[in-house]
């Protein structure tokens, strides 16, 4: 995206050629470390051609453009109008993010397709602007044409106004943190920062409360920038399932796991894979809680 916006900002503004030069090198300094970070972690997803984002199923003119209407409304509208109507100076900057929105609208970076929203988020900061110059100046043109200035203001403004509900009517919870739950200060306390831990919860897990890895984090997440979670989660499934102590043994050693945790209400969520009976019964805890059902295995201390 930044790379995208500096080079468009270059073309419209050569002026700017140096000092874009400088702001290019030094992202690519910081970027390349965790570029190359993250692609160690197996990604098999390649930059594909996808046209249309979300409507490419069935993709024409007449689809992609209901399809924007139906997201962008009457930005879809107020945006062009607005760009025609501005200052050189100020429509140059907009046409710089413009290549943004293009992008988006034409290559899946991601398994997720849906995951390009990031880079109509990042044009929309200033299209929305755009439409609101607009307004101003259908306002400033004639007073005959303020009712319908009022009118589209109400409109936009009531369609923020619906995305505030599904905030509203969220469910609510409470998650006790360090120091108040005393499962997270146990292992905060009790083991090294570099610990890994077999997890049985993904989301507000012990563990990753504590600051610790674990092996299976909630899979969505990893799946949707290109990593093999479904081999990971395999392997999570024979973690869990092993059936003899000889193999649970060999399986959690070779995986580097130093920690075994056994959350409550792990048996009976769904996203987690069966848990064998074996670890209760031949495994000795190193931490238990009587209150919350929390346990935590030494791997180390069982497997010798």
């Amino acid at each position: 995206f930044l790379n995208c916006l500096l080079i468009s900002l270059t073309i419209l503004f050569p002026r700017l050629f140096k000092q874009t030069f400088i702001v290019l090198g030094l992202a690519a300094i910081l970027i390349l470390p965790q570029y190359l970070y993250l692609q160690s972690g197996g990604s098999g997803f390649k930059l594909s051609l996808v046209p249309g984002y979300l409507a490419a199923s069935n993709l024409n003119l007449i689809n992609l453009l209901s399809y924007w209407f139906a997201n962008l409304g009457f930005h879809l509208f107020l945006i062009p109008l607005g760009i025609w109507v501005a200052p050189p100076l100020s429509r140059k900057i907009l046409i710089s993010f413009l290549p943004v929105f293009i992008i988006g609208n034409l290559f899946q970076f991601s398994p997720e397709m849906a995951g390009n929203h990031k880079f109509f988020n990042y044009f929309m900061i200033l299209g929305v602007m755009f439409s609101a110059y607009f307004l101003v100046y259908l306002w400033k043109t004639h007073y005959l044409l303020k009712p319908l200035v009022i009118i589209w203001i109400l409109v936009l403004t009531f369609s923020g106004i619906i995305d505030f509900f599904p905030v509203l009517n969220d469910g609510k919870m409470q998650i006790a943190d360090y120091p108040k739950d005393p499962d997270v200060a146990w292992i905060i306390h009790n083991t090294s920062p570099q610990a890994v831990f077999l997890n049985t919860s993904y989301i507000f897990d012990k563990a990753s409360l504590a600051g610790r890895k674990i092996f299976m984090g909630w899979p969505y997440f990893a799946w949707s920038a290109g990593y093999d979670t479904d081999t990971r989660g395999q392997v999570q499934k024979q973690l869990l399932g092993s059936q003899d102590i000889t193999t649970a043994c060999q399986l959690l050693v070779r995986n580097n796991l130093d920690y075994l945790e056994l959350s409550p209400g792990a048996a009976s969520d769904p996203n987690i894979p069966p848990i064998s009976p074996l670890f209760v019964q031949q495994f000795q805890p190193i931490y238990r809680n009587p209150i919350s059902g929390y346990i935590i295995y030494s791997i180390e201390e069982n497997c010798p």
